[in-house]
């Protein structure tokens, strides 16, 4: 098998980046690593990444959303797409300024993505 992934994510959705922030570095004790103003933050915690999402340049989330998903870089989106299509995934692409992102869920719905910088 084509090894797709690089590296995992857990993205929570959060109301108030400068708090959660907050909670995560000096609650916790976890490393800032990137802050791109109130929309994404990089939280290192040990043997695993933590984005936390701010609201939504496109408005709030839908309904049927939760607030977390889990999320894996990759090298090669398009490879990576493929490969989920060839095995009957349903995936809705999006590509913003900071990277391409391909969503799509597991069997029981949890949120899941792939995420390619630019």
């Amino acid at each position: 098998m084509v090894e797709l992934v690089k590296d995992a994510y857990v993205t929570i959705d959060v109301g108030n980046m400068a708090r959660s922030v907050q909670f995560y570095t000096k609650v916790l004790g976890l490393r800032l690593v990137n802050k791109y103003g109130k929309y994404w933050a990089d939280i290192k915690a040990p043997g695993i990444w933590i984005g936390l999402h701010g609201p939504h340049e496109k408005g709030p989330r839908p309904k049927n959303s939760g607030n977390m998903a889990i999320g894996f870089t990759v090298n090669d989106m398009d490879k990576a797409v493929e490969a989920l299509k060839k095995k009957g995934v349903k995936v809705k692409r999006d590509e913003s300024k900071w990277g391409r992102m391909a969503e799509f869920k597991d069997p029981d719905g949890t949120d899941l993505y792939f995420w390619q910088e630019i």
